[in-house]
């Protein structure tokens, strides 16, 4: 170990003589642990905020959407998008599907609802039917599933019948109205009354009768399930034209990902304030060793130690703390948000939030960055006490040795 290395050491641990400077210095630290584990654990809620608001999404909207314009149906098979699938450069998951508006009345109870028909559901929100749920659950003739808010408005539990009405057929006194009994065989619950309260599921053979649609669709559906699949997207972007369009989950829920994306940065500011103020205590810290070791440093100065080095003691003091800071932040960080994820501790009103509890997701490259970053800047900080050392001299303050 270089000499200057274990000089600013020793100067560390001298918390044991109870000096005034080793409370700083520990001041220094545990500040800077606080303030790197509010921002740790701020980014982390806001991460999995962001995340669990996209998945849910993206679970029943899709990653992307493939449509005609004026929302004109598309007649089956269309050798068009199968093309456009089929050289793909990745590879990935499309379905077909049908949107459109209904009515559901179970007796006198009646709520318009957007009936959405497909081949089969995922069961990542699904809380009531037959179980245990596959990851797909397939639709079949004349089964309905809906959200747990529509099925509490209209009182109504697995097994009862429902009966679906297209409002189109109504819109038009000459057209015959159209109407199907459906079975309720599943419940879901995700949280966003969007989809809770408004959307239910049957199967395209069902939404084609009831719609009066015989090979027609409204779409296709794309799932993305890994991050290579997302490459997908640019390649419709170049592909996919008139009459045709697609559009991404994210632009269609612009305006809820805005929000989420303003909301960050004056959180961020304010912990990152806490953290700044770390990084000046490390400043107070190292000025106060200085003027506490000034005899010593006035003896090395005698024995022939230049500036340089002995500058370099008390930088390397400096990053020290820093590096003690983030230890001690991540540590911080890491038992608040395994309480949280173990326990679900702080619980949120999920009819404002859209979830029941604060989520976590830990990103490993924001952790590594921010603590690089304190660390290099604990170092730049304790470049301006340092250079004080250049103003002490030897022979006065051994005057006074």
């Amino acid at each position: 170990m270089k000499l200057s290395t274990r000089i600013a050491l020793r100067y560390l641990k001298s918390s044991h003589q109870g000096s005034f400077s080793s409370y700083a210095s520990r001041l220094a630290v545990i500040g800077l642990g606080i303030g790197i584990a509010s921002l740790l654990i701020t980014i982390s809620i806001m991460d999995g905020f962001e995340q669990t608001v996209s998945e849910k999404i993206a679970t029943f909207d899709s990653h992307v959407r493939i449509t005609q314009f004026m929302d004109r149906t598309i007649r089956m098979p269309d050798a068009k998008m199968d093309s456009i699938f089929q050289n793909a450069p990745v590879e990935f998951e499309h379905s077909a599907f049908i949107q459109k508006p209904a009515l559901i009345r179970k007796k006198q109870a009646a709520e318009g609802v957007i009936v959405e028909g497909v081949n089969w559901i995922s069961s990542d929100f699904a809380i009531e039917g037959e179980m245990p749920f596959p990851d797909k659950i397939d639709l079949h003739g004349q089964e309905i599933w809906m959200g747990t808010s529509l099925a509490d408005i209209l009182g109504i539990k697995l097994g009862d019948k429902i009966i679906l009405a297209d409002l189109q057929s109504f819109s038009d006194p000459s057209a015959k109205r159209t109407m199907k009994s459906f079975e309720l065989v599943g419940l879901f619950h995700s949280g966003l009354q969007e989809y809770d309260k408004t959307l239910v599921f049957i199967s395209i053979p069902d939404a084609q009768k009831l719609f009066n649609m015989r090979d027609q669709i409204s779409g296709y559906k794309i799932s993305l399930n890994d991050r290579k699949a997302f490459a997908l997207i640019p390649y419709l972007r170049e592909k996919v034209s008139y009459p045709y369009y697609f559009v991404t989950w994210r632009e269609k829920h612009q305006v809820l990902f805005d929000w989420i994306d303003i909301q960050k940065w004056p959180i961020l500011i304010n912990f990152g304030l806490i953290a700044l103020v770390g990084i000046v205590n490390i400043i107070s810290a190292l000025a106060m060793i200085i003027v506490e070791k000034s005899g010593q440093v006035g003896i090395l100065m005698s024995q022939g130690m230049t500036i340089k080095h002995i500058r370099k003691i008390f930088r390397i003091q400096g990053a020290v703390i820093g590096f003690a800071g983030v230890i001690l932040g991540l540590f911080i960080a890491g038992i608040v948000i395994l309480i949280q994820v173990k326990t679900q501790l702080i619980s949120l009103p999920e009819n404002i939030y859209f979830m029941d509890h604060i989520p976590i997701s830990i990103r490993l490259m924001p952790i590594l960055i921010l603590s690089i970053s304190v660390v290099i800047i604990s170092l730049l900080a304790s470049f301006w006490p340092a250079g004080k050392v250049s103003q002490i001299q030897p022979a006065k303050v051994l005057s006074y040795e």
